[in-house]
């Protein structure tokens, strides 16, 4: 059976109870994935896919208490049961709850103020500028809060090595990796979001990150 924050891979179709088929991973060919009790689903499909072993198919009919309430959403009317069919196919570990720790002296600290610290170098060439890459990443707050992870959602990103598709803090600390690496990142608030802070204020103004990034060959 899958735990809590663990991340599984699910293949489901879901219906109303008049028989009005909503959505389907299958009609898609992509299993959907996400990591089980963190709320990134419905109620009902977090206590649904806790009590089955990976192979298993199963029916949730899902209260709308423990779906999409009295607001529904579109193609799902308010008070709506849904039945799902799913299938559990896989389950992998989710991100760590906490960062990786770190000694303040084991630190490298560039010109610009970026700290990062190598948990393993990667075997891998260096990366090269407009090199195209995948990435896993986790990141958190420094009291601690974790606000984001490709790996919960089981999906690393789509990058291309320095240009400019993320913030300055994240694009100086990729560019001196090599293949395979998995770096710890501490980016002052100039090279993240700043005074703005970013999210709708899940991550506040002048916010110091910490990320820990995984560089994956698209090529594997």
């Amino acid at each position: 059976m899958a735990q809590e924050g663990e991340v599984i891979s699910v293949h489901y179709t879901g219906w109303l109870e008049d028989g009005t088929e909503f959505d389907s991973s299958r009609s898609r060919g992509t299993p959907f994935q996400f990591a089980l009790g963190r709320g990134m689903v419905i109620p009902g499909w977090d206590e649904g896919l806790a009590l089955i072993p990976v192979g298993t198919q199963a029916r949730l009919i899902i209260p709308s208490d423990l779906a999409y309430g009295e607001q529904g959403r579109p193609g799902i009317p308010p008070d709506s049961t849904l039945i799902f069919d799913v299938e559990l196919l896989a389950i992998q570990p989710g991100s760590p709850e906490s960062p990786t720790a770190v000694e303040e002296g084991d630190y490298t600290i560039t010109d610009s103020g970026l700290k990062y610290y190598d948990i393993e170098e990667g075997d891998g060439q260096p990366l090269e500028a407009g090199q195209q890459i995948l990435m896993h990443y986790t990141g958190w707050l420094e009291d601690g809060t974790k606000f984001d992870s490709s790996i919960d959602r089981g999906q690393p990103i789509p990058l291309v090595v320095s240009a400019g598709q993320i913030i300055p803090g994240w694009e100086e600390g990729v560019a001196s990796m090599n293949m395979g690496g998995h770096r710890q990142l501490v980016i002052p608030p100039e090279l993240a979001f700043g005074e703005e802070g970013a999210g709708g204020g899940v991550i506040p103004p002048n916010a110091v990150l910490i990320l820990e990034i995984q560089v994956i060959d698209p090529d594997i």
